[in-house]
């Protein structure tokens, strides 16, 4: 599962980082961002646009904050944001808690050696919004230990390969799956 992330870095590198040429939005770093937030994405290589943290849910009043990588293919709320419009989700960081006993302590999780990080993504539009959902899945074996769910981090090698929609959902489904930084945990 992923509930919060940061993105705190200046515009300067985060346009270096992705190869965004010209200010197409206004850009502020956050230490922590929370669902219905609005957040920059990358879409269509260099694409950068701001959406809101969250598909809504017909049945609660609570938004679809994460899509697991295992069903995201086969469930209607999310498959064809999934087959059409996948985003990369910038972050410099994300939280978990970590259960001890009856308590659970926040973390801040850092992906080793990359500053900022891109957490796969789908969008869809929402009436006159864009809302995205960050995709999850189980765990590698060092984090298990904090949580049972981690976001999927794309290897930089990866993201326009997983954002170009010409890309088959079988190879989506499977670099998806290749996902396995190495976290820092703090």
């Amino acid at each position: 599962m992923c509930g919060r992330y940061s993105l705190e870095v200046s515009y300067d590198l985060f346009a270096s980082r992705y190869g965004i040429e010209v200010e197409s939005i206004e850009y502020s770093g956050s230490k922590e961002i929370f669902p219905t937030n609005q957040s920059p994405l990358i879409m269509n290589q260099k694409d950068l646009v701001l959406g809101k943290w969250g598909f809504s849910n017909p049945y609660s009043s609570k938004v679809l904050i994460n899509a697991r990588l295992e069903t995201v293919n086969q469930k209607p709320t999310f498959k064809k944001a999934f087959q059409e419009t996948r985003c990369l989700i910038p972050a410099t960081s994300f939280f978990e808690w970590e259960k001890s006993g009856t308590e659970k302590e926040k973390r801040k999780i850092f992906v080793d050696r990359q500053f900022i990080f891109s957490m796969a993504g789908i969008v869809r539009q929402e009436e006159d919004q864009l809302v995205y959902s960050i995709l999850t899945m189980d765990s590698n074996e060092e984090f298990k230990h904090v949580h049972h769910r981690m976001p999927v981090i794309l290897q930089a090698k990866d993201e326009l390969k997983y954002l170009n929609k010409n890309t088959s959902i079988k190879d989506v489904l499977s670099l998806c799956q290749q996902s396995n930084p190495v976290l820092l945990v703090r």
